[in-house]
């Protein structure tokens, strides 16, 4: 994973390198869950994304917050399934 090569290359603290997705849908639920954005966030390392496959081309991203999914389509559909919630976020960050 790329988030480990930079821990070994900063092993003083710890960098994620990465994509996050809010899971807000309206501005009230932005207020109502400030200022604990964590808990309606979901990261996804960048090592992770396929980008290969979406080869610069327009993507849709869906995530399926039940199962901790995300799904990218482009060219084609592609399931991932090494997404983080912020609480497991800031518990890699301890180590």
């Amino acid at each position: 994973m790329l988030s480990q090569l930079t821990r070994i290359v900063f092993s003083d603290r710890f960098i994620f390198i990465g994509y996050s997705f809010p899971l807000f849908l309206n501005h009230w639920e932005l207020a109502s869950h400030s200022p604990n954005f964590l808990q309606r966030t979901i990261f996804m390392d960048a090592a992770d994304f396929p980008a290969i496959k979406l080869d610069r081309l327009d993507h849709n991203v869906y995530i399926y917050e039940s199962s901790l999914t995300v799904e990218v389509e482009s060219k084609e559909r592609i399931e991932i399934n090494k997404i983080y919630t912020g609480g497991e976020l800031m518990k890699n960050s301890e180590h």
